[in-house]
């Protein structure tokens, strides 16, 4: 859900760049005094260019934090490898008001972002490579017990016995 706000937001921030152009043209063949408005509308796009990244990076946070949360807690990467993004991700939370109150854009605390950059290239070659590892096991299985007595019926009715096939209408 939040890589698709981040999406919508990074295309509100493309689309308010694209008007720049016809905002140019009429720049260009306007006269001197009709130009203020122009200025004015354009400065506009700008900013709404300016606060939809910043506001698509805050939804690349909350959603990669939670990603690598999720990653940390059921080992499906080492825990390293997880604990370096959540690590990132906060680096990169934290670029993002300076961003907001500075006037300054995202890409100007480059030692913020940086180590994300690093870890999401280093985790795409991980899972080329290694993929995923195998989830930890349930507590029934590490204590070795047998599934919920619900879990074996389900499994019997479902396995054992798979439904008839449905006939086909003539």
């Amino acid at each position: 859900m939040f890589r698709a706000i981040e999406a919508v937001l990074y295309t509100t921030a493309v689309v308010s760049l694209l008007s720049l152009m016809p905002l140019a043209q009429h720049f260009a063949a306007g006269p001197g005094d009709s130009l203020a408005p122009i200025q004015a509308i354009a400065d506009s796009l700008l900013s709404i260019r300016d606060h939809a990244t910043l506001a698509a990076v805050f939804g690349y946070n909350v959603g990669a934090l939670s990603y690598y949360a999720l990653f940390y807690r059921s080992r499906l990467v080492p825990r390293w490898l997880s604990g370096w993004g959540m690590v990132g991700v906060v680096l990169l939370m934290t670029a993002c008001p300076l961003t907001l109150f500075s006037d300054n854009p995202v890409t100007g605390y480059t030692l913020l972002i940086l180590p994300i950059a690093l870890h999401e290239m280093a985790l795409a070659v991980w899972l080329l490579v290694k993929g995923f590892g195998p989830a930890i096991p349930s507590i029934n299985e590490r204590l070795g017990k047998s599934p919920p007595r619900g879990a074996r019926c389900y499994r019997q009715l479902h396995v054992r016995n798979p439904p008839a096939p449905l006939p086909l209408p003539l």
